[in-house]
């Protein structure tokens, strides 16, 4: 401090003395007495440009509350135009635009996202509850349905909803063709379509839950009734179909047509998932002395593993096993279908499928370790007490090992990622104080910086994706990610927006406080 009014005092000092020179030679100000100056120049200075808003309309109008079908829109994209309210309590408004960034409808939807894996539908939902389902190109819609949500299953568009907004002891369901053409409609709640048939629950006249199979049109496939069912998958569902003494469900397998290929049975309460490689296997739950014990059973309902374990993991496809866990850090590799098992060596605190049939294995004594075993192959990875290991399946071969450092009080103190090729046995790209967080789609990679709530995206090579200048003035990258046909929704410091994937903007907007 005593340095800064030093500092301050010798700058006063040399205005004065400056300003006693200047006044001797252009004279005093006649009105006031006082010395003069001129500013004769100003610095040159860099110029800083923003990215210019984009505000173009697809029509005439100034403002658009309805889409109206159109046939040369092409693609439609969602866009988060507004915020309402702030927090926790806060709100999101999503508008349209078309692929040139041009706005289609402003923003005025509590919710928009596409309908299926192939994207062909929209669903876009107003504050009141009420729906609209339109081809993603604008070129049909179907307005003023009231629902909760909506889903796209096997060419069937699912909407679950109630007859009047708010009356949830009422459900009912409707099914459209994807053009939106009403096909069917009824009581109780529609689990979506797997293998052309659907589940519907509903309750009976003494208020309990019962489930029945339909098909595609809304017809009954198979009756039931059923206590529990589950979707079919590979021309086989886990269904309740009876009640045991005790008041505990029974659970069986049925075929398409409804007939038992695995009867319920008093031994087996929990049918929990079925695998098919050539055969069906069932992972099975017996719960005698009311503790639950784990096996799997085969094709024909014939015991493979017997239940006698704390815990059987999912079946992994790419390496036909499972992992069974008896008891505490005593696990095993379930190999099937012949069943054989096989104890983990040592103790380890953890057994999972890290992906790609590679198993993630890992001890925290004598030193803290993690495995990658696949097929024969192990690769080691050690890390120091104190700090923490965690690893990530990217795709391919790939895997993100990321670092943490800890201090005394658990706070992480630095990171790093390294990207270990498992095909080539070795570190490729190592990314010092980054974090791994998800894939973004099969091209781009999404990191984050610890502490921070900046983000950083990468491509294939691991290096950034995006130029230094597609961000500037937005105050930094927050979050991001994919919609459709390389189309990304980013959030920065300042504003919100969709993206390209070469970086082009196509809408973006300033969130509100934001100068």
């Amino acid at each position: 401090m005593n340095r800064f009014i030093c500092t301050l005092l010798m700058i006063i000092l040399l205005v004065w003395s400056l300003g006693g020179c200047a006044a001797e030679e252009g004279g005093a100000s006649e009105e006031y007495d006082k010395p003069t100056f001129y500013l004769n120049g100003l610095p040159e200075l860099e110029p800083f440009n923003l990215v210019p808003e984009i505000k173009n309309r697809y029509g005439k109008s100034a403002y658009s509350d309805v889409l109206i079908a159109a046939g040369d829109y092409g693609k439609l994209f969602p866009y988060e135009g507004k915020y309402i309210g702030s927090g926790f309590w806060g709100s999101i408004r999503y508008g349209l635009v078309d692929a040139r960034g041009r706005i289609v409808v402003d923003p005025i939807y509590v919710n928009a996202y596409y309908l299926g894996e192939d994207q062909s539908c929209l669903c876009l939902v107003y504050p009141d509850e009420g729906m609209l389902i339109a081809g993603a190109d604008g070129s049909w819609v179907r307005e003023d349905l009231t629902g909760q949500w909506a889903q796209l299953y096997e060419d069937r568009i699912v909407i679950n909803g109630y007859e009047t907004a708010g009356d949830y002891d009422n459900p009912i369901y409707s099914i459209y063709d994807t053009e939106g053409r009403l096909i069917a409609k009824g009581p109780g709640y529609l689990g979506g379509f797997s293998e052309g048939l659907g589940i519907i629950n509903h309750f009976d006249r003494d208020g309990r839950i019962l489930y029945r199979y339909i098909d595609k049109d809304g017809k009954v496939a198979i009756p039931g009734p059923f206590f529990d069912a589950n979707a079919f998958r590979n021309g086989k569902a886990i269904v309740s179909a009876d009640i045991g003494q005790d008041g505990v469900l029974l659970y069986g397998v049925i075929g398409y047509s409804g007939e038992f290929l695995i009867p319920p049975e008093r031994d087996y309460d929990d049918l929990r998932n079925i695998y098919e490689e050539g055969q069906i296997h069932v992972f099975y739950e017996s719960s005698p002395d009311w503790y639950s014990y784990y096996g799997v059973k085969g094709k024909n309902g014939e015991i493979i593993v017997p239940a006698e374990y704390e815990w059987i993991g999912l079946l992994d496809a790419e390496s036909n096993t499972a992992i069974a866990q008896k008891s505490n850090r005593e696990y095993y590799i379930v190999d099937l279908p012949e069943g054989s098992i096989r104890r983990i060596e040592g103790d380890p605190i953890s057994v999972t499928f890290a992906g790609d049939g590679w198993r993630r294995i890992e001890y925290d004594e004598p030193a803290n370790l993690l495995i990658l075993e696949k097929d024969g192959a192990e690769y080691k990875f050690e890390y120091p007490q104190g700090s923490r290991l965690e690893c990530f399946f990217i795709e391919g071969e790939l895997f993100a090992l990321v670092y943490f450092d800890m201090d005394d009080l658990g706070y992480t103190t630095s990171s790093r990622t390294d990207i270990f090729d498992a095909g080539l046995g070795k570190v490729v790209k190592s990314l010092p104080d980054r974090i791994y967080s998800y894939t973004i789609n099969d091209r781009l990679y999404y990191f984050n910086r610890p502490g921070t709530v900046r983000a950083y995206v990468l491509g294939k090579n691991f290096e950034p994706h995006f130029a230094d200048d597609v961000f500037a003035g937005s105050g930094g990258l927050i979050s991001i990610y994919h919609i459709a046909d390389g189309v990304y929704q980013v959030k920065t410091i300042f504003f919100t927006g969709l993206i390209k994937e070469n970086g082009q903007w196509l809408i973006r907007i300033k969130l509100e406080g934001k100068d």
